[in-house]
């Protein structure tokens, strides 16, 4: 494409004009190579505006920006980089005909968004899929580090999509994601709001900010449909204040589609679901509340889209999990162990009072929180664990570039009984502690990475998987 067609797409201020081929476009100064155009992104933590010498220097022809630059190359001044960026790569990649689902909340996101695959690939639908884990299409994994890629990633990936004649794209999209415009002008088929509790308030400062930034998501459903959790305070507004097709899911509050766990085992529960008067009944493999409620939101979506409600069934009951989302972990002493990924208060909670159901004789978690992230969090990550464990076990999370001992306190402001608390800054030793103090009927919970394979500390990640931890330990008998 050249840089003239660019700037029919884009339609800003050019300066210091010449035309040429562009052999790629950038949004990394790193990554620039010779005849490529480099687009200034103000991220959160850095200003693309401050990496044009670089990008020149590595190669760069032409810049897009929203000021004007100190070069001599050609330049684009455009109200909104990230904007302008969409543009071109939908113009270059698009268009796309495949439909988008989309998941927002705080918790739920992950194991909403692979239960909708699951039930979409029984139907022999062929499903594309992006989340905190990974995107995938067939069997084909992308790891791209993140939840909701950038423009740059996300049209690439949807590029792999429309070439595998994918029909659906099933997406978990996150507040940064809408608030950061990596998520833009897009319609989506159909969206599920799982909840909002607090979480990243180091990026959006108050709750009300972070809400917004979630509803933008619904901005996108033209023609489409939303299922919305009525349970959850923000999604009882959000209802109220949508203006399209919509219906609402919960366990407590009146609304159209209710659920009730009938019964709950380690494995399985059996739970009823209420529409218009009709009582579904169905078993699976997923337990407690936080699941009913995922169950709740993926089978009203696609029962209301039009899918066939057996085949939704089906697809449920045949559900596995996903790795890291409350994940038993199966070992050679039969320890009942589990792994999960909550790191906010409210999922903390919620795991920890599913686990509680299942009537251990003690239950104790093991914990920390992730460092340069929002620190009011951690106090009240304390409270939940001392009030609902029988012993807590603190240790480190993901500490980044603070101190994990400073952490570890910032949570112990919060634990109510200090009887029941135990730190171990070393996680594989509090692991290990953890393992070495159970007995027969207890469960123990290691919580806050979940799926993740590292450990990330003063900017370098450390290779680290909590299950493979466990079987590691227990497999040589070093407890």
């Amino acid at each position: 494409m050249k840089l003239s067609e660019i700037l029919k797409i884009v339609k800003g201020e050019v300066f210091n004009f010449e035309d040429a081929e562009i052999n790629e476009i950038y949004d990394n100064s790193k990554e620039v190579k010779k005849g490529g155009i480099f687009v200034c992104i103000r991220g959160i933590k850095n200003d693309g505006h401050d990496f044009v010498k670089e990008a020149e220097k590595n190669g760069a022809f032409a810049f897009i920006c929203e000021k004007k630059i100190d070069t001599k190359k050609p330049f684009i001044v455009v109200p909104d980089t990230v904007v302008a960026l969409h543009k071109i790569v939908k113009k270059i990649y698009g268009p796309f005909d495949f439909k988008i689902i989309g998941v927002t909340g705080t918790n739920g996101k992950t194991t909403s968004v692979f239960l909708i695959k699951e039930i979409l690939e029984k139907a022999n639908e062929k499903v594309g899929m992006i989340t905190t884990l990974y995107s995938s299409f067939n069997s084909e994994k992308i790891e791209t580090g993140y939840t909701c890629p950038p423009p740059l990633i996300l049209y690439k990936i949807f590029k792999k999509f429309k070439e595998k004649n994918i029909k659906w794209c099933v997406m978990e999209i996150t507040s940064h994601a809408l608030k950061l415009k990596r998520f833009y002008d897009f319609e989506i088929e159909g969206g599920i709001f799982t909840n909002l509790t607090q979480d990243h308030l180091d990026f959006h400062i108050t709750m009300e900010d972070y809400y917004l930034s979630k509803k933008k998501m619904f901005e996108y459903i033209k023609n489409g449909i939303a299922s919305i959790n009525i349970d959850d305070e923000y999604g009882k507004r959000l209802y109220k204040e949508l203006n399209f097709k919509k219906v609402s899911f919960g366990i407590k509050e009146e609304c159209d589609y209710k659920g009730r766990i009938l019964n709950i085992l380690p494995f399985s529960m059996k739970v009823e679901i209420t529409h218009k008067k009709e009582k579904t009944i169905l078993s699976t493999g997923l337990i407690g509340e936080p699941n009913l409620y995922n169950i709740l939101g993926v089978f009203s979506l696609l029962k209301e889209m039009g899918f066939e409600k057996e085949m939704i069934l089906e697809g449920i009951k045949e559900f596995k999990g996903v790795p890291g989302r409350l994940e038993k972990i199966e070992n050679k002493k039969n320890k009942k162990i589990y792994v999960d990924y909550a790191h906010t208060p409210d999922a903390l909670r919620n795991v920890l009072i599913t686990l509680k159901s299942l009537n251990p004789k003690r239950l104790i978690v093991i914990f920390g929180a992730g460092g340069n992230r929002d620190k009011s969090k951690r106090p009240l990550m304390g409270k939940v664990a001392s009030e609902i464990a029988d012993i807590v076990i603190l240790t480190s999370d993901n500490p980044r570039f603070e101190d994990e001992l400073e952490i570890i306190e910032d949570i112990k402001k919060g634990i109510k009984y200090k009887e029941k608390c135990l730190i171990n800054p070393d996680r594989k030793e509090a692991i290990r502690m953890g393992i070495k103090m159970m007995e027969e009927d207890d469960i123990l919970l290691i919580a806050g990475k979940g799926h993740e394979e590292y450990q990330e500390i003063k900017g370098i990640k450390y290779p680290f998987n909590d299950k493979k931890v466990i079987l590691e330990i227990i497999e040589k008998d070093e407890y």
